[in-house]
């Protein structure tokens, strides 16, 4: 009996529509194309911001372990000129890296405002 049922509804379908009424293939090509696009453009934004930011706390990790010895007070005798030395050496090593850390800072900052306009850009566009 269910069999019959089925059977009856599948004559009651309706006729398939002919060909020419659909999009053809090459019509709807290019939009997957533009979509890969602009995915592979944010993926590589996401990647290059991922690289930057690492590169960023790796620099601050390295300044961190630097200036973990670094003493905020010295008092100079002629008995702690070798913890002069060091802390001198600290503290060209902190100024050597610190130009880094600025510019992996700005980047990351750039980058990220970039990532996130786009993301904005792209929503107001879709109420359009």
């Amino acid at each position: 009996m269910l069999l019959q049922q089925d059977y009856h509804l599948i004559e009651a379908a309706p006729p398939t529509p002919s060909p020419g009424k659909f999009r053809t293939r090459s019509y709807l090509g290019p939009a997957p194309i533009r979509i890969l696009r602009c995915m592979s453009i944010m993926l590589i934004l996401w990647i290059v911001w991922a690289v930057v930011l690492v590169a960023l706390l790796a620099l601050l990790a390295y300044r961190g372990t630097i200036t973990r010895y670094e003493e905020d007070q010295l008092f100079l005798d002629p008995a702690a000129s070798h913890q002069q030395q060091e802390q001198t050496q600290i503290v060209q090593k902190v100024n050597k890296i610190q130009p880094l850390v600025r510019i992996m800072t700005g980047a990351t900052c750039v980058l990220s405002a970039t990532i996130i306009g786009i993301y904005v850009w792209d929503a107001i566009s879709q109420f359009k």
